[in-house]
């Protein structure tokens, strides 16, 4: 589910188009009917950021495992802004963009914060929901599960420790944001400052999350 690679896009093109059986509607009567549907809905409300409401959709025994991730990628998500904001006042505009992070929002497939959402397989009780994350390639696909007359995303199996390593590199962005907004630092410090106390951490997430993708149907 999570995939370390640049990239960013705010295009909806397809992301609101409907295959064939499908309405298109996120939110129809009692709540999705198709695979499609589904993966439409966990995208508006990642996007909303009603986690509550993304936790309905998952197979039980994954949800804390993927709340616990979205939840530190929000926090990681929300430091990279910080020190963009702080820089930005303190250095300049196009010194925060030389440190943007915010491909951080596109990490964690289906949850990532750029979607198109592309077409759907379904076999019996399983289906699979061909998306595109920030407008990469290859694509990705989401398998489903039908429980209890809806149908549930169940994602890669989680990576332990990952969600705690994410919120250890937040911890550094939070920090170096402080220092540029105190004007402690300038760029080329707080780029040394960065790579010194991010390298471990960002060591172990990349030992941690070869990139895999799901299997095609």
């Amino acid at each position: 589910m999570v995939a370390f690679a640049a990239g960013v896009s705010c295009d909806r093109s397809g992301r609101d188009a409907a295959p064939a059986g499908g309405t298109g509607s996120p939110d129809g009567a009692g709540g999705p009917a198709t695979p499609f549907q589904t993966v439409l809905a966990v995208h508006k409300y990642r996007v909303e950021g009603r986690l509550g409401m993304i936790e309905s959709y998952l197979v039980a025994e994954q949800r804390p495992h993927v709340l616990e991730l979205l939840h530190a990628v929000d926090r990681l998500t929300a430091a990279d802004q910080a020190l963009g904001d702080a820089i930005t006042r303190r250095l300049g505009r196009l010194t925060a963009e030389a440190f943007d992070h915010s491909q951080v929002a596109n990490l964690v497939g289906v949850f990532s914060r750029d979607v198109d959402v592309l077409d759907e397989k379904i076999e019996g009780d399983a289906a699979v929901v061909t998306v595109q994350i920030a407008k990469r390639v290859p694509l990705d696909f989401v398998h489903l599960v039908r429980s209890g007359g809806r149908w549930l995303i169940r994602t890669d199996a989680p990576i332990p420790g990952l969600a705690a390593e994410l919120g250890r590199l937040a911890d550094v962005l939070s920090a170096a944001a402080r220092r540029v907004a105190d004007g402690r630092l300038t760029a080329e410090q707080l780029r040394r400052e960065l790579d010194a106390q991010s390298a471990d951490v960002r060591r172990r997430i990349v030992e941690m999350t070869v990139t895999t993708k799901s299997p095609a149907p």
